[in-house]
Order: structure tokens, then C-alpha cells, then sequence
């Protein structure tokens, strides 16, 4: 009997671990499935290995200004991104005869909140017309968020590469909502993909221990990003975590400090010097050098902190109590929909083989 093909293609090899682990639970399901499984890194085809990313010597770095000039180098990258890649692209296209070709999950139909797009409005764009033209395996968008608010030129080539979709399958109902009123399409609501975790895994039962970990994300990327209007200066952002650092030690937890991408290992130092200086607290920093070495901790803590949907959903499959920092739409259907749900972790996974069994069987 022929092998099944499929290719994956998500942002399962940028810094972000939280998109390592969509990636790591996307390939185990295919291959319980019986598929053979290639990878294509959506924003940066060109990219076939794991880049080795030093989260443990990150720095602060000034924010990019948001000049005018910067913003039509970006509209001009639309051009750029598919010369770059595009040898790639047509390489893995025309050497493997896929039978699906998932791309997803994440926060992929995104805004960039600027005139130029987001580089996953370009990716996608570019990517579905090339796999219609080399192949005619079909594309399902799954386990996907639609952040909506896009650009006039955002919105046309998202609506270029959906029209091109076999298939959409979203992770929460806003998103949904945004995919029906926006692109005219309709889609099927699914856990996101991190939920699932192969039967295959076998992980040894580890005592959990009294330790919170809390989490540190990136103020100007992650906290001004979804709240704009917000008088809310990262002073005040610090002064907030203290106060739940604070809490779980009045719980007589251990907390520590932890990151899942880059830019949030520099602000957990820059945060860790902030209490020092103001209340002469020391507080440790969780070394995390890889996905292996975060879920090392999960394992471990009892308790997780985060505004990273995907630092929740890997503490939760850990056995971790969560709570989630809402400072967004998402975070605010993930609470609803899974943080407060009476039902089993282990629920959330079934679902997905469950809802996408039409497009692995």
C-alpha cells in the first residue's frame, strides 16, 4: 500500500517555542496517521533545519521605528519574499507527490498594523499559488487564528490565498466569525494543535513540586501590540507582575521566572533587574535553551503565568495549574473556552482527531 504524503507548513522554526511545539504535535499527528511528513517554514521557506537560537543571552533591542520609508520596504517585500524562496518552494513541490498539505496552526492570519503587510499575508499568498500550480494535493488552512483589522493590501492577499484553501479550520469562534464576515468563508472550529499529543509519548510521572513559573513577555511586542490605547507604561507593566510574583509566594510557591520566545528572554532579565533595583528581590530565571528544556519545567512546576497561549496549553498538558494574563481577544476565547472548561486535557486532543478525520483518512 502507497505511503501518504503530507506537508506541513507552519512557523515551527522561529524563536518562539510556543510555535516549535505546534509544529512537534502537527508532524505526531500525521504520523500516527500513517502519513510521511515534510516541513515547510512558512515565513522563511528557505530555512530546512532549526535554527540554534541563544534565549539564554538575549538582550533588550531598541523597537523598530515604524518610518515611513521602512513601511514601503515592506510593501516591496511582497516581490523580494518570493524571489528569495521561491527555489525552495518549487524544489520540495516538484520532488514529493503530497496527498495534503496543512498549513497551520498559529496566529497566522495576522496584522501588522502598519501600510505594509504581514509577512504571513505574503507566505500565504505566494505559497498556495505555487502549490496550485506544481501540485494537486489539497490545502487545508487548520487549527488557524484570524487576529482580524487588516489593511486594505493585507486583506487581498489573505483573501487570495484562502480562496485557494481545500478546507479552513480555526481554533476559536472569533476567529471563525472573522473568517465568515472578512473572506466569506466558512470554517470548522477545532482545539488548537499544541493539544494534541501522540499516544506514542511516553513521558516518566514526575512529583510536581511548589513552583510557579511566571512568565515575562515582551512589552512593546506583545502587551502594546493588542492594547493601543492603553496609559499603561511598562513601569506599570512590571509593578503588575510584581504583584503576581507576590501572590504565589504568599501561597508558599517558588516562583520562577521563564520565556518562550527571544525577545521574552530579554525582558525576563530586564524585569529581574527592575525588582532587584526597586525592592532588592532576587528571583531566578528559568534556563531554557530549547522546547525539550521548557517542557522540562512544566513537568516540574505546579503552577504556570503567561499572556503565551501556547506556554498554557503545554502547562496544561504538563498537569499545571494556568492562568492566563488576558491582554487579548485570544487569550480571552483560549480562557473561556479551555482554562475554565470542566473537561480533561486529554478531551481536547481526541477532538482534533476527531473533527479532522475527513481530511487524514
Amino acid at each position: 500500500m502507497k505511503q501518504k504524503k503530507a506537508l506541513v507548513i507552519n512557523e515551527g522554526y522561529s524563536d518562539n517555542l510556543g510555535d516549535q511545539a505546534i509544529r512537534a504535535a502537527m508532524l505526531a499527528l500525521l504520523t500516527d496517521h500513517d502519513f510521511d511528513t515534510e516541513f515547510l517554514y512558512l515565513s522563511k521557506p528557505s530555512i530546512q533545519t532549526l535554527p540554534s537560537y541563544s534565549y539564554t543571552k538575549a538582550l533588550p533591542k531598541n523597537a523598530k521605528r515604524n518610518s515611513f520609508m521602512s513601511q514601503i520596504k515592506g510593501i516591496l517585500y511582497i516581490q523580494y519574499w518570493y524571489i528569495k524562496h521561491k527555489k525552495h518552494i518549487r524544489s520540495i513541490l516538484q520532488k514529493n507527490t503530497f496527498d495534503i498539505i496543512l498549513i497551520g496552526g498559529g496566529q497566522l492570519i495576522n496584522s501588522a498594523g502598519t501600510i505594509a503587510p504581514s509577512g504571513f499575508a505574503v507566505a500565504i499568498s505566494a505559497l498556495s499559488r505555487a502549490i496550485k500550480k506544481h501540485t494537486t494535493a489539497p490545502i487545508y488552512l487548520t487549527g488557524v487564528g484570524f487576529s482580524g483589522n487588516y489593511s486594505r493590501l493585507e486583506r487581498a492577499l489573505y483573501q487570495k490565498g484562502i480562496k485557494r484553501m481545500d478546507g479552513i479550520y480555526v481554533r476559536d469562534t472569533f476567529s471563525q466569525s472573522i473568517c465568515k464576515a472578512v473572506f466569506k468563508r466558512d470554517s470548522v472550529v477545532i482545539p488548537d494543535i499544541a493539544f494534541y499529543a501522540s499516544e506514542k509519548e511516553t513521558s516518566p510521572k514526575k512529583i510536581k513540586e511548589d513552583v510557579a513559573l511566571l512568565g515575562i513577555t515582551n512589552f512593546t511586542e506583545v502587551f502594546k501590540k493588542y492594547n493601543t490605547e492603553a496609559s499603561f507604561s511598562k513601569e506599570d507593566y512590571f509593578e503588575m507582575l510584581y504583584k503576581v510574583l507576590l501572590d504565589y509566594r504568599s501561597r508558599s510557591l517558588e516562583v520562577l521566572l521563564f520565556y518562550t520566545t527571544l525577545t521574552d528572554a530579554a525582558e525576563c532579565r530586564e524585569f529581574q533587574a527592575f525588582i532587584k533595583g526597586k525592592y532588592n528581590v532576587q528571583i531566578s530565571i528559568a534556563s531554557i535553551a530549547s522546547l525539550k528544556d521548557l517542557l522540562h519545567f512544566f513537568t516540574k512546576a505546579s503552577h504556570v503565568y503567561s499572556a503565551r497561549m501556547h506556554a498554557l496549553i503545554l502547562g496544561m498538558k504538563k498537569g499545571c495549574e494556568v492562568q492566563p494574563y488576558l491582554i487579548s481577544q485570544k487569550l480571552h476565547s483560549f480562557n473561556e473556552a479551555y482554562v475554565k472548561s470542566p473537561e480533561p486535557v486529554s478531551a481536547y486532543g481526541e477532538k482534533i482527531v476527531t473533527q479532522l478525520k475527513p481530511i487524514l483518512g
